[in-house]
C-alpha cells in the first residue's frame, strides 16, 4: 500500500505546466524518447539535475500531468492519450522507487515501523492479538466487579426489558458483577434476583429511557451510563472499558 503514496498524491493533487516534458532543464527528472520506430517510443530516465529543487520540479511534473490528462480526456486522440500514459508512467515509476526507499528504511529504522506495535498484518497474527485483547479485557472486568456493581432500570411489562434482562444477567455472571434491577412499573422481572427501589436515583439522574444499565462506582457514590435498550454482551463490555478503564 505504501508503494501507492506517492501515485496517489501526484493523481490527486493538480498537475498542469507550460510545456515542462519539453524544458529539460527545469525537470524534476528529466526523460528521453529512444526511437526504435514512429509507434515504439519507450521513456527513459536521463539524468537529475545539479542544483534541483525537487518540490518546484514535482509542482511543476503534477501542473504538466494535470494538463495532459484534461487534454486527453477531453480529446482522446492516441496522441493525446499516448502523451499522459507517458506521464503516468514516469508517476507510477516513482511511486515504486518511493515504495522501496520506504522499506529500506523501515528496515534500517525499526523504530519507524508502526506495524511493529499494532496489529501483526497476518490472519493468525490478528487472531493472537484478539486473544490477548480478551483475556486482558476479561480480566480486567473481573477487577471491576469486585467494587462495583450494576443497576439495571426496566419496565417489566415491555418485551425489550424483558429480553435485555437475560442478556444483563447472563454478563454480570460472567464477570461476577452484583446485579440489582429497579422495575420502575413495578412488574418484576424474574430473570433479576436482587431488586431495588431507586425512585429518587430515576429523579437525581433524570432516567427516561427504559431498559438502561448504570454500573455503580459506590466508593465515589456515581453512576456510569453503560447502555440502553437492548444491547449485546459485547457492546456491554465495551461501554464499560470506554467509560472506566482509564479512570483511577
Amino acid at each position: 500500500m505504501k508503494t501507492k503514496i506517492l501515485s496517489l498524491l501526484i493523481l490527486t493533487c493538480g498537475l498542469n505546466a507550460n510545456d515542462w516534458h519539453e524544458r529539460k532543464a527545469e525537470g524534476w527528472v528529466w526523460f528521453e524518447e529512444e526511437k526504435k520506430s514512429d509507434k515504439d517510443q519507450p521513456i527513459r530516465e536521463k539524468s537529475y539535475q545539479e542544483g534541483r529543487d525537487p518540490e518546484k520540479e514535482l509542482d511543476a511534473f503534477k501542473r504538466d500531468f494535470e494538463r495532459k490528462l484534461k487534454i486527453a480526456t477531453w480529446d482522446p486522440t492516441p496522441e493525446n492519450v499516448l502523451a499522459f500514459q507517458k506521464m503516468q508512467f514516469i508517476a507510477l515509476e516513482k511511486s515504486v522507487e518511493f515504495g522501496r526507499v520506504w522499506q529500506q528504511n523501515l528496515l534500517a529504522n525499526p523504530y519507524l515501523d508502526s506495524t511493529i506495535h499494532s496489529l501483526p498484518s497476518s490472519q493468525y497474527g490478528n487472531e493472537i492479538q484478539k486473544h490477548i485483547y480478551q483475556q486482558e479485557k476479561e480480566a480486567f472486568l473481573r477487577s471491576l466487579a469486585k467494587e462495583h456493581g450494576l443497576l439495571f432500570f426496566y419496565q417489566g411489562l415491555k418485551l425489550t426489558s424483558q429480553a435485555s434482562a437475560e442478556i444483563i444477567r447472563n454478563f454480570a455472571n460472567k464477570y461476577d458483577f452484583k446485579l440489582y434491577g429497579v422495575a420502575v412499573d413495578e412488574t418484576i422481572i424474574a430473570e433479576i434476583e436482587n431488586q431495588a427501589s431507586a425512585k429518587n436515583l430515576i429523579e437525581q439522574f433524570n432516567i427516561s429511557i427504559f431498559p438502561s444499565l448504570y454500573i455503580v462506582d459506590p466508593e465515589n457514590n456515581r453512576l456510569y451510563p453503560i447502555a440502553y435498550g437492548m444491547v449485546s454482551q459485547d457492546k456491554i463490555e465495551e461501554n464499560i472499558l470506554l467509560q472506566l478503564s482509564k479512570r483511577g
